[in-house]
């Protein structure tokens, strides 16, 4: 009960409210809840915007780094490759020295080859020949031995072994060099040769930190951190020269996944960061790592002039609604004054257009209206005098044909009563052809009646011309039920007898079928009559006089019920005869008149 009270008294306040005053109140209401929530829509759309655009800054710049770290890594690698290919190097760690000549001419073959090994790659600590020979020496320096001294932090000899049965070309490995105090990077390869048994390795130390970590000091501010770990998690390179050495695992990234290339976003110390990883050959993979702190200063920004355009639009659209109303308003309300006129019976008002908008065609309308009114109310009053006149030729119509009917009767029981059968045959075929030609008014009947009505026309003409013309029929049963319409066969068979001479004797012939095919009716009417010229044809299909009528007729009622699914055509050859057929859908239905 209360409800309905607030309710009734809430109602009871609008109504007292001005439209202006309600619209402006719809206006701000609807403000109040479509702002916020296009705000949050809009929040939603840059914080996915923007993170993904920040996603994608760090994927690309991982994926620059892993490219110059693939860059410098496979130039080791080729390098070290290329000397492991050397055959004449083979050859001379294969063959058996005799004479200290021989050692001499190999160890100045290696020096002058690749000595220059140090100098022309970037980091390197060490460069270094392991062989078997035992008729070949060793100087510690770039020709050694395999034996118990430590190479990349394990002895030479299990080295060795590892090296030469390694599946893969090269082998990377880190190691922590106490003379040095720093960790170091190994690349390890077997020689390789095709013509000669040779036994043995090249070893290449660099130092870790110009190796790969120079390619990227310069690119990561305070905000940004690299790591390059192997499959396993060992970390070879890192911003920070403390992590090397270590797992990732064992890192504040210990949840990254290392077997795909991914971007993802982690929360580390309680701040997100966005986290790059890019996989390069040997199952390595280059992490990159950026705070999210320039991303949520960015988000902070675009949130701030959001809300600031938005507030900007409220207030805007605002004073530009409340003008708008005013003007459209106070031209209502001219409107109105002028209506008020107008019902008192004053027409000579008019109201002076504002402008060209939707209003302006109102007042435009109203100034018509108020001139026009006497000339409607005239019209009004001629309207109904022509349809009283209307409705008494449509009772005359439905009188003359009862007279017809009444007359014709009279006639056909004068016939009988004076046994003239003749005379009642061509009174019933009169009552039939009329019967069917007025067709109470309608337009459309079934094909039988078409039927009778075109025989009824037959028999009054048979019995005017006896013995002069012979009429074949053909006819399928199976189209008698469907519809068409009205005087379709008559005025054809009409033509043959006034404009194809068939009334002149000669053996004078009509054929007339009607078939069902293919969901058609195909009417056809010919006779072997005088025919006429192509020019004389299209005279009589384009004619508007009483040569033309009957065809005229049938082409504009096969428009009007059928359109372009039914067609009209009519072949004449002079001195041999008319062939014309009509076509027309199959309609179980009586056919409307088409739009």
């Amino acid at each position: 009960m209360k409800h309905f009270q607030h309710h009734t008294l809430f109602k009871s306040k609008m109504s007292n409210i001005s439209l202006r005053s309600r619209i402006m109140m719809i206006y701000f209401g609807m403000v109040l809840i479509l702002i916020p929530l296009l705000g949050f829509m809009a929040n939603m759309v840059i914080f996915k915007s923007l993170r993904s655009d920040y996603s994608i800054s760090v994927l690309e710049s991982a994926k620059q780094v892993a490219k110059d770290v693939e860059f410098r890594k496979q130039m080791y690698e080729n390098a070290l490759l290329q000397i492991s290919f050397d055959e004449e190097l083979s050859d001379r760690l294969v063959q058996h020295n005799d004479s200290y000549q021989q050692c001499w001419e190999t160890v100045n073959y290696i020096y002058k080859s690749f000595g220059f090994i140090k100098d022309y790659l970037p980091g390197v600590e060490d460069f270094r020949i392991y062989h078997t020979n035992e008729s070949f020496t060793e100087d510690d320096v770039i020709i050694w031995r395999p034996d118990s001294r430590l190479v990349s932090g394990i002895e030479s000899e299990k080295w060795f072994e590892t090296v030469l049965n390694n599946p893969n070309t090269t082998l990377w490995h880190l190691f922590y060099d106490t003379n040095k105090g720093q960790y170091m990077m190994s690349l390890s390869c077997r020689l390789n040769s095709l013509r000669s048994p040779v036994k043995g390795c090249l070893y290449l130390a660099v130092r870790d930190n110009e190796t790969f970590n120079s390619l990227v000091e310069n690119s990561f501010s305070e905000q940004g951190e690299y790591f390059l770990a192997a499959n396993d998690g060992t970390i070879f390179g890192a911003t920070n020269m403390n992590t090397v050495g270590k797992n990732i695992r064992n890192t504040d990234y210990s949840n990254l996944k290392l077997d795909k290339n991914y971007v993802e976003i982690v929360r580390i110390d309680g701040a997100e960061r966005f986290v790059a990883v890019q996989q390069i050959s040997n199952n390595w993979y280059v992490i990159v790592s950026f705070s999210a702190l320039k991303f949520e200063n960015k988000l902070a920004n675009a949130r701030m002039w959001l809300f600031c355009i938005m507030a900007f639009i409220v207030i805007l659209s605002g004073g530009m609604l409340l003008i708008i109303l005013n003007n459209m308003f106070g031209r209502l309300d001219q409107i109105s004054e002028h209506m008020s006129s107008i019902m008192k019976g004053e027409f000579d008002v008019a109201v002076k257009k504002g402008g060209p908008d939707e209003i302006s065609i109102i007042e435009e309308r109203f100034n018509h209206m108020a001139a026009r009114l006497n000339t409607l109310m005239h019209e009004v009053v001629t309207a109904k005098i022509k349809e009283r006149e209307q409705a008494l030729k449509v009772l005359e119509s439905e009188i003359n044909p009862h007279f017809l009917y009444n007359t014709l009767g009279l006639i056909r029981w004068e016939a009988l009563d004076t046994d003239n059968k003749k005379l009642c045959n061509i009174v019933d075929s009169m009552t039939t052809f009329y019967r069917l030609a007025l067709n109470k008014g309608n337009s459309i009947l079934k094909v039988r009646d078409e039927l009778e009505h075109v025989k009824s026309y037959i028999s009054i003409q048979q019995l005017r011309y006896q013995d002069i013309v012979d009429v074949y029929w053909d006819i399928d049963e199976s189209a008698l039920d469907f519809y068409t319409i009205k005087l379709l066969l008559q005025p054809i068979v009409e033509n043959c007898y006034k404009h194809g001479m068939i009334i002149n004797p000669g053996n004078r012939k009509i054929w007339i079928s009607i078939k069902y095919t293919d969901e058609k009716i195909v009417f056809q009417v010919k006779d072997n009559g005088a025919g006429m010229t192509h020019e004389r044809l299209n005279t009589i299909l384009e004619d508007n006089g009483a040569n033309g009528v009957g065809l005229r007729y049938i082409h504009e009622m096969l428009n009007v019920y059928f359109k372009d699914k039914a067609t009209l055509k009519v072949e004449s050859v002079q001195g041999k005869g008319t062939c014309v057929t009509v076509v027309i859908p199959a309609c179980s239905q009586e056919p409307k008149i088409k739009e």
